[in-house]
This record gives structure tokens, sequence and C-alpha cells, in this order.
């Protein structure tokens, strides 16, 4: 029995890394080069966008425990918690902001007065939570903390932004300008049907992406491997060659995750022996992976340009750096 299991996760595992094993662990193989001469510097940090269809599939818990990885292999990460108005990544962590992005609406305080420290020396920009008005903040506004965000480039290797959840015309804005997007689901049918959705949308305004995709509260790695295949289906039969789908990792469900909320501490340091803390490691590995090849390809006038910048544009001509 474990014999045909393994084989099932081996070839599922080819065709989850777009068809060749080799590709999982070297995702950036698929990244392009992109001359900037006439546009924009190539970008000084990474950003990686983490979005979910639907809410309740832990897309925060995710953000959180990745961006704490990522710093923990020396890299200088910051977080940014787009969920404004919603915010809890403040929580998962530990934190207590003194302020938070709705200071830097009212303009109150400035984008680097609202930045905490937290584990690993990860950096935090607390979204504001119980403002729900701040949800609504108009455009303007948006694209003044986007302008402010930008700035954070130069102190940060990787920056990661945990979107709200759903497909807001201002989360598309965000993942049709990341570098890399990271969608987290569970094998629930809505959460799959939302993730689809997620994917048409980059497929239609993009016309190609790459997207990492992580499985969360899995029962096991086969369950985990059978979720995403089920997705990876229906994504090759709408948009062969046009989006490339990973298997990013996956999550155990477990009662370490919500014994970790709770206690205000990331749950690779909280459990770092538990399962599920492994498993997010090894996520991590695979992204800081990923992120040294990124960085290699940042050189002169060859590179992808500022995320933030792209935020600015329409849509439709917005680039992703994939």
């Amino acid at each position: 029995m474990a014999t045909d299991s393994s084989r099932f996760e081996l070839s599922t595992a080819k065709i989850s890394a777009g068809m060749h094993p080799h590709h999982e662990a070297h995702m950036c193989e698929s990244l392009p080069l992109t001359k900037t001469d006439a546009g924009p510097e190539p970008a000084k940090s990474q950003v990686i966008c983490v979005a979910s269809g639907k809410g309740g599939t832990g897309k925060s818990f995710i953000a959180c425990n990745l961006a704490v990885a990522l710093a923990g292999q020396e890299r200088r990460v910051t977080l940014v918690d787009a969920d404004f108005g919603l915010a809890n990544a403040h929580l998962m962590l530990g934190i207590e902001p003194r302020y938070d992005i709705s200071h830097v609406v009212s303009r109150e305080r400035d984008l680097s007065e609202v930045v905490e420290l937290g584990p690993k020396g990860l950096r935090l920009i607390a979204g504001g939570a119980g403002r729900p008005g701040l949800a609504m903040t108009a455009d303007s506004a948006i694209d003044s903390i986007v302008d402010r965000l930008g700035a954070l480039e130069g102190g940060s290797d990787i920056i990661v932004v945990d979107l709200a959840a759903g497909l807001s015309p201002r989360v598309t804005r965000f993942l049709t300008a990341a570098h890399d997007i990271v969608l987290v689901a569970n094998h629930e049918s809505t959460s799959r049907s939302d993730i689809l959705g997620m994917i048409g949308m980059l497929a239609e305004t993009l016309g190609a992406a790459t997207v990492h995709l992580v499985i969360n509260m899995a029962r096991d790695r086969a369950h985990a491997v059978v979720t995403f295949q089920q997705i990876w289906n229906r994504v090759n039969h709408a948009w062969r060659g046009r989006i490339k789908l990973f298997f990013s990792g996956w999550v155990p469900r477990s009662s370490f995750v919500p014994n970790s909320i709770t206690r205000g501490k990331p749950l690779i340091l909280s459990y770092p022996q538990s399962q599920p803390a492994r498993c997010i490691e090894t996520m991590g590995e695979r992204m800081h992976k990923h992120h040294l090849v990124w960085r290699s390809r940042q050189v002169g006038r060859w590179g992808v340009p500022s995320a933030f910048a792209g935020i600015h544009a329409p849509v439709e001509n917005q680039p992703l750096g994939n």
C-alpha cells in the first residue's frame, strides 16, 4: 500500500511541477528575463502576494508563518497585512501595534512609523483591525499607500503581502502586479471553485501567469495531492499553456494550528517539531531558493520592475514577473 501511494504521489508531483519533477524544486526556472532599459529600474524586493478565493482557508496563517520562515533564512522580510480594516496578522505574530495602516491613510503617521518588529527580525505593517471603514478606502488613498510601500524596497529582500479573501478590484490590482502569487486552498468544493475563479481572472487579465498553490488543512499529503490534482486538471483543461500551476506545499489539519494562534506565536516557533511546522519550513526553503534565483536575475537593466509601480497601471497592461 505504501508503495502504491508513493508511486501516486511521485506521478502527481510531476504534473504539479509543470510536467517535470525538477521544476517543483527549481520553480524559479520559469521566470523570464525582462529588459527594462525603456522602463523602470529592476525591483529591489521580491513581492509575494498571498491570496485565497474564500475566507476560512487559513490564508493569513500561511502568510504569517511563511514570512517568519523566510526571515529565518536570513532574509530581510516585511509582511504587509493588506486585509485593510479586518487585519489579524498582528494577532498571529503576537504583536500589539501602536499604529497601523489607517494612521497612514489619515496622514497621522508616515509608513516608516507604523512598522513593527516581529519574530526573526520580521517587519510588520498592520492592516488595521476592527476598522471596517478602512476596507472602503478610496482608490486614491490606496495609491498613496502603494507609493509609500514602494519605499520599503530598499530595506527588504522579500515583501509578503497578505491580501483580503476574495476577488475584489483591489485584490486584483495587487495580484496582477505581484512578482509571485501564492494561492491557499483546501479540500472543500467551494474553495476549489473560488481558486479556479481567481486563476481564470489571472489568465484573462495577464494572458499567462505562474501560480504557487498551497493546500491547507489536509488529512495527509496524499489528500493534499489529490486536491491539487483536481484543481490542476481543471486548470490544464481551461488554460493549458497559459497558467503554470505549482504544488508549493501542504499543511495538515492539526490542533497545533489553532493553539499557536491562541498563543499569539507563529506555529513554526511555538511547535517547531510538529508536522505542520515542518511542512511550512519546507515551503519556506523552496520559496527561499526561488528568491535566490529571482535575485540573481535582477541585474543591470535586466529583471522585473517594482511590483508597486505596476499596481498603479491599468490591469490589462500590468506585467507579472514570473
